[in-house]
């Protein structure tokens, strides 16, 4: 594992986000993959687009080998300064509200709906049915 020198700052890392010059933050890790972009399975523009973030749920996400794992520690450079990883957890954590937010205040799903327009029709044919015997 290589030694980490450096410290940077998250405003320092994310300018590093073109196909010329491109670094990665994993998990507090920076990571210059400019000489990887070229060989990057997933194509250049996949890295690229994770700059300016701690990207690891989508390094996670994607289901990364051993091997690309190890890869990566040929190409760490440094790790961000704590008042940079507080920032990133603060935005990790404002994401997750937001997404719990919007799934409370969703419309009823599908399923929901469904069952409630089955019960005003059972209920329509329930009433005529009484309608009809009673006027039959």
């Amino acid at each position: 594992m290589s030694k980490i020198a450096e410290l940077y700052t998250l405003e320092e890392a994310s300018k590093h986000n073109t196909k010329k010059d491109c670094w990665l933050i994993l998990d507090g890790k920076v990571y210059n993959v400019t000489e990887y972009l070229d060989d990057h399975p997933g194509g250049d523009d996949v890295l690229v687009n994770a700059t300016g973030r701690d990207a690891i749920e989508d390094f996670d996400l994607v289901g990364h080998s051993k091997s690309a794992r190890e890869l990566m520690e040929n190409y760490l450079i440094g790790e961000l300064d704590q008042p940079s990883v507080l920032h990133l957890q603060q935005q990790q954590q404002q994401q997750q509200q937001q997404k719990v937010a919007q799934q409370t205040t969703q419309k009823p799903s599908e399923p929901a709906l469904n069952c409630k327009y089955l019960f005003i029709s059972v209920a329509i044919v329930c009433i005529s049915a009484i309608a009809g015997y009673m006027y039959y």
